[in-house]
Order: C-alpha cells, then structure tokens, then sequence
C-alpha cells in the first residue's frame, strides 16, 4: 500500500500505531501523550482530521473537494442493503459525499498470443489501439463511492449500501490514494479468468436490463449481481485497507496507556535512584560524623599532649 502521499508527520503517527513496542523518541511520546490527553476522546476523529489538514496540504485539497461533491445531486430511487441481502427501504435525504466515481470500460477481446505479438510490435501502440482491428465486445460500467464506503450505481439509481455511518476523512484520504484502478479492463476470452470477470459484469448487464420499469425484475433480480460489483471492485480489499485507521483513535489511546505506564516507570526508576542517593547520602553523613569525632578525639589528645609537655610548651610559646 502506497503512503507517498501521506507527509512525515502523519507516516510517524502510523508508524508508532503500527510498532508500539518502538516508543524510542521522547519528544514525540510527548506529543502522543499531549494529544490524547488534552483531546476528548469523542473527537479523536475530528481532531485527526486537524491533524492531517495542518500537516498536509493535499488532505485540505481532498476535503475540499469532496464536501463540494454530493451524491444526492444523483436520483436515488432503490437501496440494497448487502448485509441483510434484499433491498431495504429508500433512504431519504442521504447526505454522502462522492469519494471517487469510475467509468469502466471492460473490454473481451478474442486473440491469441502470436497475434497479440506481432501487432503490439508492429505498432507500438496501446493495448487498447492494438486490438481495434480485432473481433470484440465492450461493457461500460460506472461506478461511485461515497464517504460511506457505500457504492451508488447511476445505471440503475440503486445504493449498494454496507454502512450505516461515514468514515473518517482522514481514512478516506489515505484509502483513497490506494483505490487506483485501471478503468479500461482487457479482457481475454482464452484466458478463464479474464472471461469470468467479464461474464460476471455482462450478467449484471443483462439482469438489469429492464430494471428500472419492471418491478417484477427487481423482485426476482439475483442478489449475486450486487456481489459481482463488489468483487469486481476488490471490495473486501478497501476494508482490509481502511480497518487499521478506524482503529486509529483506538490505537492512540492505547498508546497513551502504554506510554502512560512508561512513564510511570520511568518515575518509579527515578526515585528508586533518588532512594539509593539518600542513602548513600546518608551513609556519606555517618562516615562524615565518624570521621569527624575520629578527628575531634585525635585533636583533643594532642591538646592534652601539647599541654602536658614542658618541651611543647617551650617550644610553642
């Protein structure tokens, strides 16, 4: 997964998120501890977003742009709910936000590899130009994502709809930037798996058909047509990616228990240290006392001595 776009700062907040044993910089524990202790914990997610839009100046592009693109500019007629698998009731106002819209043109080509050889060495040109001459069949396929991580499809003004609430700005901008699909799809119709992906998108064609005026159709429609989007997508994918930043606020505050916890020990070792430095202290008193009775008791026999001797005190007078 690419995080090119994503500045120091940030890649250290999911470093340290990714690699909690790693708590090595103390200035930026610091930071850590700070933020989550000064923030309240119901709006970790908006002050991420603060984050991300004070460090990086794409994220403040990309927040822009996308609260001035709404779904609801797009004629909503039906809701497919893939969790309960059937079609749930319309969803009215439904405020999403367009994260991406594609426009896919899958193309089945039938060649063989000999073919396809000499034509692209012959031409040096696109895939796409290179098979112009050759016997096929194109599906188009337009697809949008809202800030749900739900799927809107135009063709059939139908919600494709797995969540109920929107992510976090700051998950859909780095999701975003792994959502690179490549929306001219060549097909090749020797090859098994190529003709499967088309096969999967041509059924979806042909079952909706008709499926704006007949509610028989939509009735009876297989319910695998809406998986079919969904794998052609790579679907499962986008939620293995996003999953660990939704889980960013979580991580933070385990962060901060974490390094909470260090620097109690820290504080614990440091007066373990000044216990010890008392103690020597005082040992270094006892010593010190000691040797200064020692001193005081060789001082007053001498005085004695010197008061004693006739040779002392003639000496010393």
């Amino acid at each position: 997964m690419s995080l090119s776009i994503v500045n120091d700062s940030i890649k250290r907040i999911l470093n340290i998120y990714k690699s909690t044993d790693a708590l090595t910089d103390i200035i930026y524990e610091d930071t850590i501890y700070k933020y989550t202790n000064t923030v309240n914990k119901d709006n970790y997610d908006s002050e991420l977003n603060n984050i991300f839009s004070d460090t990086n100046p794409n994220f403040s592009f990309f927040v822009s742009n996308i609260q001035s693109h709404h779904l609801n500019k797009y004629e909503l007629l039906y809701c497919f709910d893939i969790n309960v698998n059937k079609f749930v009731k319309l969803i009215k106002n439904y405020n999403g936000l367009i994260l991406s819209k594609y426009t896919f043109h899958i193309i089945l080509f039938e060649y063989d590899t000999t073919t396809y050889n000499t034509l692209k060495h012959q031409t040096n040109t696109p895939i796409f130009n290179i098979f112009k001459n050759i016997n096929k069949s194109t599906l188009t396929l337009e697809i949008i994502f809202d800030d749900y991580l739900n799927i809107y499809l135009p063709e059939i003004k139908t919600l494709v709809i797995n969540n109920y609430i929107k992510f976090p700005l700051y998950s859909l901008f780095l999701l975003k930037s792994c959502m690179t699909y490549n929306t001219i799809c060549s097909c090749n119709k020797n090859n098994k798996d190529d003709l499967i992906k088309y096969n999967q998108i041509k059924k979806y064609k042909d079952d909706t058909l008709n499926y704006l005026s007949s509610s028989i159709i939509r009735k009876n429609i297989n319910n695998s047509i809406f998986y079919n989007i969904l794998s052609f997508v790579n679907y499962e994918l986008l939620l293995v990616i996003i999953n660990p930043y939704l889980e960013l606020p979580h991580s933070l505050i385990h962060l901060t228990d974490k390094i909470t916890k260090k620097k109690i020990q820290e504080l614990n070792e440091l007066q373990e240290k000044y216990k010890k430095l008392q103690e020597e202290n005082k040992k270094l008193q006892e010593e010190l006392q000691h040797n200064k009775s020692i001193y005081n008791t060789i001082v007053s026999k001498l005085k004695k001595i010197y008061k004693t001797s006739p040779f002392l005190s003639i000496d010393t007078k």
